[in-house]
């Protein structure tokens, strides 16, 4: 993925991660299919953190390639200039 990505499609899907979440996600399995590789770790076990790698692999693969063909757009969770707040005094101006 690059900084700047092609507008999508009007009818473009919306993902509901942004592509740093995505990546965190490929960091947190990659962690654990590495801590998998220990010699007492069970091989069921092994083998589940291996093919769940592989599966988020595969979909942020395809998630590159839907952004870029336009079929697939990602969250806009900036947040306005003026900031943002939760507190509920905030939001009722006082």
């Amino acid at each position: 993925m690059t900084a700047e990505r092609p507008p999508a499609y009007d009818a473009a899907y919306l993902h509901t991660e942004t592509i740093g979440m995505v990546i965190d996600r490929l960091a947190e399995f990659s962690i654990d299919a590495r801590a998998a590789t220990e010699p007492n770790t069970p091989a069921l076990q092994r083998r589940s953190r291996h093919h769940r790698l592989t599966e988020i692999a595969l979909a942020y693969s395809d998630l590159c390639f839907e952004i870029a063909a336009g079929t697939r757009r990602l969250p806009d969770f900036l947040f306005p200039a003026g900031g943002f707040s939760t507190r509920a005094s905030d939001a009722a101006g006082s």
